[in-house]
């Protein structure tokens, strides 16, 4: 079984200044929190997080996809480790703001 699983999570926003995109790196041998993440934001910056002063970045364990998808303000889909990485290293956000049409 596979450590990690990663999670590209689209947001439904207006405002500018709030998050359109995250990635997350989820840690399934420790309750599905995430490691490290990416924040993106309409401007297409790319912020990475890899601590907030603890071993993981959010306060409570990522959602699987499909309880994410359930929320109609959001879309969310698994990608492979070398998209995380090549958002995680990349200052500006290159892929779609906007969720998949399904």
């Amino acid at each position: 079984m596979e450590q990690f699983e990663y999670i590209r999570w689209y947001w439904r926003h207006i405002d500018g200044e709030m998050l359109v995109v995250l990635f997350y790196e989820v840690d399934l041998a420790n309750e599905r929190y995430a490691t490290p993440m990416v924040e993106v934001f309409l401007d297409r910056s790319a912020e990475p997080v890899t601590e907030l002063g603890f071993a993981f970045v959010t306060e409570a364990p990522a959602p699987p996809a499909s309880e994410i998808n359930r929320d109609p303000d959001f879309f969310a889909e698994l990608i492979s480790k070398e998209v995380f990485e090549d958002a995680f290293r990349n200052p500006v956000y290159s892929g779609s703001l906007s969720r998949p049409r399904i």
